[in-house]
């Protein structure tokens, strides 16, 4: 997801970005500034909030409302204060408004060692920036030291004010570097990405440029960025497992002949695709990392725990144990209107991620930035709501890396398989965190002997029950912290689980009770077996997974999780999931997607139960999207959900995310 430019001379103003009219910062840093010495910057606080309404809002009387719209505080002067109590705000006068965020304020000893962020204060950002990260407690980024900006004559390693000024703001700060070692240098390879030997020999002698400039301050390099996606080009792409293999054996052995103490991340990876990793390892890639990155973007967080216990296996098949995770980026893209959805989607993927054995997660961005804005914790400089406006992931983040800091996963309590109730323990503590993505239940929980504390995920109380009483909650979307033990939880649910296809997806023709198939049939078929031609798909994969498909017809596949219909002349080439009910009885099918483009003529979803069209959808947005179908089913009925092409026989960009469930009434 990086942003980058290489062209040379891109040297921007130091005293704008870097230098001491921001914070009389010398040629060396000596004392870390603290969180603690802080109460508030732009539009974050840690206690009573302080604003001015401006002149130009044409109204003196303003209105303090948070996340849920609720009215906390107003006033008619022009002068705000007030203490609210911790969350996202938004305060309006007229038609002027401001987002703000109150946090707790670090204590000077606290250490976050869950989330991070990434940063470009190599592309330019100003490190005015840093205070809002050490006040939502976060002491860990990713940037970058380009190889092109370091290296501008060959042999002569010079770092620029823009990349050394940032560093020092960093130290100056006590905030942890995660340093990315890339890209491609005009000076060698014809500025491909590096294959020949010279230019093996020049990145490394790049790399280790970079940890002597730096050794004092940072403790982490990470080899090159996304190697499997977009950041690789030249004679490279060939075979890019083996061409990335040798740079980074090259580097490793270059960084640890100059500090053996360094981490080295490696693996290079956009998302976490299985394929990628088994090809680095095959070329012996494990034995020049200590580290392995992925970068696990998905439609949503649910799953990205069976990824890192996949690529887990698949290291011990390769050596004995396997070498630990980081998520160097992580996050999504969303709408303003989405905003408290990407909060939600920060939490629950963090906790997940951190229940699979992920040590160290990064959100990508800090701030909303070029094409991804709707990504950071901040808004960009010049949004209506305020320079660098927090946002309420920004508030989520806080929260839930000083919250899960010093814990380690325990177990996820038996729940209904739509409810996830996780624990994490350690120094005295016991935090459970609970959510249920798509249908909302109603749990008990019995409160332990330390007592029962809820708080969401913007830090705000929740509820509470003494040591052996019942808090009661609803579990939806927006996960809640319970600080304290759980000695008893009950559900309450009308329906059960039969099957789920994310769950029991498999290699296996029948695994889990599904088989999977291809349908090919008139456009206006709606993917019924009987009037077209079925074949069986076969497993396979690509770089980026394993999944059924069709080879004679381009882009057809089903795989966890996504799914790619495909046309074949003038017929559509439906890929289906077919399960077939055990006993019978009444059933409901639930399908949620999401489709990856706005181009094209949409991609439909179909639901058929016993040989009928239950529901059907085009989708032809970004959305997430549901449908449900219900009927009766008798023993040995199908159930079918299908993808197809839209009506106009155009199946690229085709691709959607997938999820399927099959629930009936609950057996008591």
């Amino acid at each position: 997801m990086t942003r980058h430019s290489t062209g040379r001379g891109r040297n921007l103003p130091s005293a704008l970005l870097f230098g001491t009219l921001l914070f009389g910062i010398g040629a060396t840093a000596t004392t870390p500034l603290r969180a603690a010495d802080r109460d508030s910057w732009g539009q974050i606080f840690t206690g009573t909030v302080r604003m001015t309404i401006p002149d130009s809002a044409n109204a003196s009387r303003w209105t303090l409302r948070d996340i849920d719209g609720k009215v906390v505080a107003n006033g008619s002067t022009r002068s705000v204060q007030v203490r609210p109590g911790p969350g996202y705000f938004e305060l309006q006068a007229g038609s002027w408004k401001a987002a703000l965020a109150v946090v707790r304020k670090p204590a000077a000893h606290e250490r976050n060692d869950v989330l991070g962020v990434m940063t470009h204060f190599a592309q330019g950002w100003s490190t005015d920036l840093l205070p809002a990260l050490t006040l939502a407690g976060i002491n860990r980024v990713r940037d970058e030291q380009y190889w092109s900006h370091v290296e501008r004559t060959r042999g002569v390693m010079r770092f620029p004010d823009g990349l050394a000024g940032y560093m020092q703001g960093l130290d100056r700060f006590g905030i942890d570097p995660l340093l990315v070692l890339s890209f491609e240098n005009a000076l060698y390879d014809g500025g491909q990405t590096p294959y020949s030997d010279d230019g093996l020999n020049g990145f490394a002698a790049y790399a280790r440029s970079v940890v002597r400039a730096y050794r004092r301050q940072v403790r982490a390099v990470e080899v090159w960025n996304e190697y499997n996606g977009t950041w690789c080009k030249g004679p490279c792409t060939a075979d890019r497992p083996a061409h990335y293999a040798r740079l980074l054996e090259r580097t490793h052995g270059a960084v640890k002949a100059e500090a053996p103490d360094i981490t080295v991340v490696g693996g290079a990876a956009v998302l976490a695709p299985l394929p990628w990793f088994e090809g680095l390892f095959e070329h012996g890639a494990l034995d020049h990392m200590d580290v392995l990155a992925i970068h696990p973007y998905r439609t949503w967080p649910e799953g990205v725990e069976r990824d890192v216990r996949a690529l887990q296996d698949a290291m011990r098949r390769h050596r004995t144990s396997a070498i630990p995770i980081w998520a160097t980026e992580f996050g999504r893209m969303m709408s303003e209107a989405d905003r408290r959805q990407g909060a939600a989607y920060l939490v629950r993927m963090t906790a997940l991620m951190r229940s699979a054995g992920v040590e160290r997660m990064y959100w990508y961005l800090l701030r909303d930035y070029d094409k991804f804005k709707g990504m950071g914790l901040l808004r960009d400089p010049d949004d209506a709501l305020g320079r660098y406006a927090p946002t309420p992931a920004y508030v989520a983040a806080s929260v839930a890396g000083r919250t899960l800091s010093g814990l380690s996963f325990v177990e996820r309590a038996p729940t209904d398989p739509r409810t996830y109730l996780l624990r994490f323990a350690g120094a005295g503590r016991t935090v459970h965190l609970l959510w249920a993505p798509d249908e909302p239940a109603a749990l008990s929980l019995t409160a332990g002997k330390a007592g029962l504390t809820a708080v969401d995920l913007y830090g705000r109380p929740a509820g509470r029950a003494a040591a052996g009483r019942t808090l009661s909650l609803r579990a939806g979307p927006e996960p809640v912290y319970l600080l304290g033990s759980v000695s008893h939880v009950r559900e309450d649910r009308e329906d059960e689980v039969l099957s789920s296809l994310s769950d029991a997806f498999s290699d296996r023709q029948g695994g889990g009770g599904w088989r999977y198939e291809a349908v090919t049939a008139p456009p206006d078929a709606g993917c019924a077996r009987d009037a077209g031609t079925v074949e069986q798909p076969v497993w396979t994969h690509d770089a980026w997974s394993y999944q059924w498909t069709v080879p004679a017809v381009r882009s057809a596949a089903l795989k966890l999780g996504a799914a790619h219909p495909g046309v074949r002349g003038n017929r559509q080439v439906c890929m289906v999931a077919r399960w077939n009910a055990a006993a019978a009885g009444p059933i409901r099918v639930t399908v949620t997607a999401s489709r990856g483009s706005l181009r094209g003529d949409g991609t439909r979803i179909l639901v058929r139960i016993a040989g009928r069209e239950a529901a059907s959808m085009l989708l032809t947005d970004r959305s997430q999207t549901t449908i449900e179908g219900v009927g009766s089913v008798a023993a040995g009925a199908d159930v079918e959900v299908a993808v197809s092409p839209g009506p106009g026989l155009d199946a690229n960009n085709d691709a959607i995310s997938l999820a399927a469930r099959i629930t009936g009434p609950r057996k008591r």
